[in-house]
C-alpha cells in the first residue's frame, strides 16, 4: 500500500507541476503567438492566400487536402484557445499579411467553462458570439472572404470530464 501511495503522490506532483507551468506560460504569452511563425503570414500576390483560424478543431485540419487549389494555406489553429484569444491573434496577424479567404472555427473552449460555472452561461455565450462577429467584421473591413464553421456538438465525454460537465454546455453550443 505504501509504494502505491508513493507512486500516486509522485504522479500527482508531476501533474501539478506541469499544470502550474502551463498556467504560467499562458500568462507569459496569453495569445500563444510564439507558436506561430509570423513569416508564414506574408501573403503572396500571385496565388490565393487562405488562413485557417481558430482552436484545436481547425488546428487538426489537414492542409494537404487543399493542395489542388494552388494556394498558400496557413493554419493558425491553436488548441485550447478561446474566441477572445483567436480574435486578438487575428488582429495581430493582419499586421503581417492579409488572406483572401479565412476559415474560422472557434468557440468550444469557453463554452466548456459552463460545465464548471453554470451561472456564467449566458455571459460566456454572448462573449463568444460577440468575438466571432468581431472577427467577421474585421474580415469585411479588410475585404477578406470568411467562412464561419459552426461549433460542432461534443462527442462522447470521457469519464473524468463528466465530473465537470453538464448538459447546458451542449445547449450553449446550439445558441
Amino acid at each position: 500500500l505504501v509504494p502505491s501511495c508513493l507512486i500516486l503522490g509522485i504522479l500527482l506532483w508531476h501533474f501539478a507541476q506541469k499544470q502550474y507551468l502551463l498556467y504560467n506560460l499562458l500568462r507569459f504569452d496569453p495569445l500563444e503567438e510564439s507558436r506561430i511563425d509570423t513569416k508564414i503570414l506574408f501573403t503572396h500576390e500571385d496565388i490565393t492566400n487562405i488562413w485557417l483560424l481558430g482552436d484545436s478543431r481547425i488546428a487538426q485540419w489537414d492542409t494537404d487536402s487543399f493542395s489542388s487549389l494552388n494556394a498558400n494555406i496557413v493554419n493558425l489553429g491553436v488548441d485550447g484557445q478561446t474566441t477572445s484569444q483567436v480574435l486578438n491573434r487575428f488582429r495581430n496577424a493582419l499586421n503581417y499579411g492579409k488572406p483572401q479567404w479565412l476559415f474560422l472555427e472557434a468557440g468550444i473552449n469557453e463554452l466548456k467553462i459552463i460545465g464548471l460555472k453554470k451561472d456564467l452561461g449566458q455571459k460566456i455565450v454572448n462573449g463568444c458570439s460577440e468575438n466571432i462577429y468581431l472577427i467577421i467584421d474585421l474580415c469585411l473591413q479588410n475585404s477578406i472572404n470568411v467562412i464561419c464553421i459552426n461549433i460542432f456538438p461534443t462527442g462522447k465525454i470521457e469519464l473524468l470530464r463528466r465530473l465537470l460537465w453538464n448538459s447546458s454546455v451542449d445547449s450553449s453550443i446550439n445558441e
